[in-house]
C-alpha cells in the first residue's frame, strides 16, 4: 500500500463522533487522541480517536482496529482492565474511535459533579508518582497483584499489551486498571513474530 504522510490532528468539529459531545483533550499519544466525551445521556466517557493518516501504511493501522476488536468483548471480564463500552469506525473520514469508562478524578472529585469538567484530570499512575513521589509499600504490592493478575488475564485470551508504563494504568473507583488497550494485539503463533513498539 501507498505511504500516508503524517498531518495535524484534525478538531473535534472535524471529528463528528455521532452521539457524543468532544470536551476537550486529555491525552495524546503516537496513535491517537483521547477526548473528555460526553454521550447522548450525559454521562462522561473518555473516548480515543485514532486517524488513518497517523499511520504510514494500512497494515499497523487495521491492527489496531484488530485489537479494538479482540479486547473489546473481554474488557468487562476482569477488574483489572479498563473498560469498552462502543467502537466505531468512519473510513471515508479516516478513523476509528472506541469509548472507554473514565478514570478517577486526580483531585478526588465526583465524575457525576464534575460539571463542564474543564479541570478534570485523569487519575494515572504517572500522575499519581508525580504528586506525590511514591507509593507506599503496601500500595506497590497491590498495584503488582492487580496489573499481574491483569496481563494473566490478557494472555490467557492469547493477547498481549504492548506498553506497560505509569501513564497507561488508571484507577477507576480506586482500583487500578490496564488502559492504552489500542497496544493490545494477538499473540503470534511459535513459528510466527510479533511486533515490537510502544510509546515513551
Amino acid at each position: 500500500s501507498e505511504p500516508v504522510p503524517r498531518s495535524p490532528r484534525r478538531d473535534a468539529a472535524a471529528v463528528g463522533i455521532p452521539d457524543y459531545q468532544l470536551l476537550r483533550v486529555i491525552g495524546r499519544g503516537a496513535y491517537g487522541t483521547v477526548w473528555l466525551a460526553r454521550d447522548a445521556v450525559g454521562l462522561l466517557r473518555a473516548l480515543k480517536v485514532v486517524e488513518r493518516r497517523s499511520f504510514g501504511e494500512a497494515r499497523p493501522y487495521e491492527r489496531e482496529v484488530d485489537g479494538i476488536r479482540k479486547f473489546m468483548p473481554i474488557s468487562l471480564e476482569h477488574p483489572g482492565l479498563i473498560r469498552v463500552f462502543h467502537a466505531g469506525r468512519d473510513d471515508g473520514a479516516g478513523f476509528f474511535y472506541y469509548v472507554m469508562e473514565i478514570a478517577d478524578d486526580l483531585d478526588g472529585r465526583e465524575i457525576p459533579k464534575l460539571g463542564d469538567a474543564v479541570d478534570y484530570v485523569p487519575r494515572t499512575l504517572d500522575a499519581e508518582l508525580k504528586r506525590r513521589g511514591a507509593l507506599s509499600a503496601r500500595e506497590a504490592l497491590g498495584l503488582g497483584l492487580s496489573v499481574g493478575t491483569a496481563l494473566r488475564f490478557l494472555h490467557d485470551q492469547q493477547l498481549i499489551h504492548r506498553d506497560i508504563k505509569p501513564a497507561n494504568i488508571l484507577y477507576v473507583r480506586g482500583e487500578p486498571r490496564l488502559g492504552d488497550i489500542g497496544l493490545v494485539t494477538a499473540m503470534a503463533p511459535s513459528e510466527g513474530r510479533v511486533s515490537f513498539l510502544g510509546t515513551k
